[in-house]
């Protein structure tokens, strides 16, 4: 998770829109996580990310210290909380069989 949020500072540079996420940040969040993660892990962690954080935010992150690790903390919930949601999707389609 650390590799995603270096990524996601990386890219605080680029211009969009307050609320708006550059197709960028997108998908470089994303392939940070599938480092570590899965595709549905990965896929909810971002929308979780975008409907929580704004690119402001984000870029919020990269200037303060305290935001900063907000975001870490978020980044970490999610994660857990989404790990978890595609376990409980995979259980029940392996009771289902």
């Amino acid at each position: 998770m650390t590799r995603l949020i270096i990524l996601i500072v990386l890219l605080m540079s680029c211009s969009a829109q307050a609320g708006d996420w550059p197709v960028g940040l997108v998908q470089k969040a994303y392939d940070g996580c599938m480092k570590s993660g899965g595709k549905m892990q990965c896929e909810c962690l971002v929308a979780r990310l975008q409907y929580k954080f704004t690119f402001d935010d984000m870029r919020l992150a990269m200037n303060k210290p305290i935001a900063k690790i907000a975001l870490q903390q978020a980044i970490e919930t999610y994660s857990m909380k989404c790990l978890e949601e595609d376990f409980k999707k995979e259980t029940h389609m392996l009771s289902q069989q």
